[in-house]
């Protein structure tokens, strides 16, 4: 149905006249394909409106997940971990400080460190779990490793503003180690690497070294006493720190020695110098190196002049005897005669064996002045025979002389006599247990002007096989 353009009355469809007014009416069609057309035509700008917005959508999301990897605590991470597999020493610097900008390293340090943690499996350890934390809580405020509660957790990653105001900017923080440094001795010194670092004032207040990259980290500490210095060097052990705090003791092996003389007067000389103290204001000296740099005589002014003793140069703790041979001339003495008198070999033979008879007894007994008479005071033996039955009695082991053979007897020097011997022993050890040994020992005896003779010296016995 439609209306009379003319007068408005209602027409039936295909209506050429209007019966009320006889108007004309025009018929107007409209074909199916013509509107759909039209319809087409209407949606075409939309669906591109549509599609471009899809496109943006797409290329945001696209564009922010890259700058989100690039800038991410992923990256970041990344990066050290590529840094340090190259020797990148500039690149792990320039990140260390970044993320802890007080923290002052050198090249050498940061080399030390890429050495480490390409070897150390607790920091590679450390390194993995904090790439794994960082892949699932990219958007945390602070990113640590998930370790082991013995395991040190060396690095963290934290959030340090943004980039381009979307994306979150994350820094490397490594926790650098602290080391409470303790020794022995007052008054030493204590050195990292080699550099001087800190001194120990008083052997009951640790020193504390700050901001050590973790890393192979030696350790020394010098002691510079009055007359000796000591010194000790250990390894940091980084895999022992609990939340990158270590504390290590570092003592110095010094011995202490008791001077004796049978002069107490005398004047002690150490190395060749005047100490500017007699033996008995001394008394002890210590601590000291036994390492054999050290040497000490007594000497004394007499009326004929000046006496010293024999020079004993130190290799263990305890008494050292320099006693000065000096007999105070009379009226009938006459001057010593170059000539010696001839000593037979059955003496000699029979002085060998009763002074290793004695030997032994001393060492059993741990009593040295029963082996004392047959050593020569003056020559080194007979400090090194008084710490041997030292030694002996620490040990708990006990000697049996098993048989005894002077095999040569050398006279080519005067006042002296070089004496080969072929000597067996049964040992037994302090848990019972036995062992038989055999030696050639050499000794040089000191012979006087009235043909008696002492050990002056022992040379090292050589085992036989």
């Amino acid at each position: 149905m439609h209306f009379c353009k003319t007068c408005g009355q209602p027409l039936a469809d295909h209506t050429k006249f209007c019966k009320h007014c006889g108007a004309t009416q025009t018929i107007e069609t409209t074909t199916p394909t013509t509107r759909q057309q039209q319809n087409k035509r209407s949606k075409k700008p939309l669906l591109i409106t549509l599609g471009a917005l899809v496109g943006l959508l797409v290329a945001s999301v696209t564009f922010y997940i890259v700058m989100q990897k690039k800038f991410g605590p992923e990256a970041t991470i990344a990066t050290f971990q590529q840094a340090i597999k190259s020797d990148d020493i500039a690149t792990v610097k320039e990140m260390l400080i970044q993320g802890q900008p007080d923290l002052t390293v050198s090249d050498e340090m940061i080399r030390n460190f890429i050495n480490y943690a390409k070897k150390e499996n607790g920091v590679k350890a450390s390194l993995a779990s904090l790439e794994k934390q960082a892949q699932q809580k990219n958007d945390a405020d602070v990113i640590i490793p998930v370790l082991g509660s013995n395991e040190p957790k060396w690095f963290e990653l934290k959030r340090d503003g943004t980039r381009w105001l979307f994306f979150s900017n994350y820094q490397l923080v490594v926790k650098p180690l602290t080391v409470d440094v303790s020794s022995n001795y007052d008054h030493t010194n204590v050195y990292c690497d080699g550099t001087k670092k800190a001194t120990i004032t008083k052997k009951d207040q640790p020193v504390t070294l700050r901001s050590l990259l973790p890393g192979d980290h030696k350790l020394k500490v010098v002691y510079h006493g009055e007359y000796t210095t000591l010194q000790a060097e250990k390894t940091l052990p980084m895999n022992e720190a609990n939340d990158a705090k270590l504390k290590i003791d570092v003592p110095v092996e010094g011995e202490f020695v008791t001077l004796t003389s049978n002069y107490d007067d005398a004047r002690l000389f150490i190395n060749g110098k005047d100490s500017g103290k007699t033996v008995a204001e001394l008394h002890e000296l210590g601590p000291i190196a036994t390492d054999g740099s050290l040497s000490l005589y007594a000497e004394k002014k007499f009326d004929v002049g000046t006496v010293k003793s024999e020079t004993v140069t130190v290799r263990s703790s305890g008494p050292v005897a320099l006693p000065i041979d000096y007999k105070k001339p009379t009226s009938g003495d006459s001057p010593p005669s170059d000539a010696v008198k001839p000593t037979s070999d059955e003496a000699i033979e029979q002085f060998m064996l009763s002074y290793t008879t004695a030997s032994v007894a001393s060492l059993n007994e741990t009593n040295f002045s029963l082996a004392e008479p047959y050593i020569d005071p003056k020559g080194p033996h007979y400090n090194e025979a008084m710490r041997y039955v030292q030694h002996v009695e620490k040990e708990g082991f006990k000697e049996q002389l098993d048989d005894f053979k002077v095999t040569k007897i050398d006279r080519s020097k005067p006042n002296q006599l070089l004496v080969s011997t072929k000597e067996a022993y049964t040992i037994t050890r302090k848990n019972g247990s036995k062992v038989q040994l055999k030696f050639l020992s050499d000794y040089v005896l000191s012979l006087s002007s009235t043909g008696n003779v002492l050990v002056y010296k022992m040379y090292e016995p050589k085992p036989i096989k």
